[in-house]
């Protein structure tokens, strides 16, 4: 099981999973700050919480940051699935107005030759 650290009060003060790092500097932890903010059901700061959990896998906070990818990969998932869905619909719009299209030039053909058939 991943360990995520809990914010804890001491002697009146703030602390990120047990360090003696207070709230004013979460960049000190920041893959405890994106933790408290993911437990705290926070979406808009899940992106932050993901930049810092990227931040925190490569300082030696390692294990914090393995306890929120799993948030990360499925916000990833969620936006990635987003992306999909949006692509296919803009698909879709840009192949209806090319069939609207071709039938507007069928239909300015056929005028057209009307024309010439009545004029002939």
């Amino acid at each position: 099981m991943l360990f995520v650290p809990a914010i804890e009060s001491w002697g009146g003060r703030r602390y990120y999973g047990g360090t003696r790092w207070p709230t004013a500097t979460p960049a000190a932890n920041p893959a405890a700050a994106a933790a408290a903010f993911l437990r705290n059901g926070r979406r808009r700061t899940l992106a932050a919480a993901c930049v810092a959990a990227a931040t925190a896998a490569q300082s030696v906070c390692l294990p914090n940051a393995l306890a929120v990818t799993p948030a990360c990969a499925a916000a990833d998932l969620r936006a990635q699935a987003y992306t999909r869905r949006r692509r296919r619909r803009e698909e879709e719009e840009e192949e209806e107005e090319e069939e609207e299209e071709e039938e507007e030039e069928e239909e300015e053909e056929e005028e057209e030759e009307e024309e010439e058939e009545d004029t002939n």
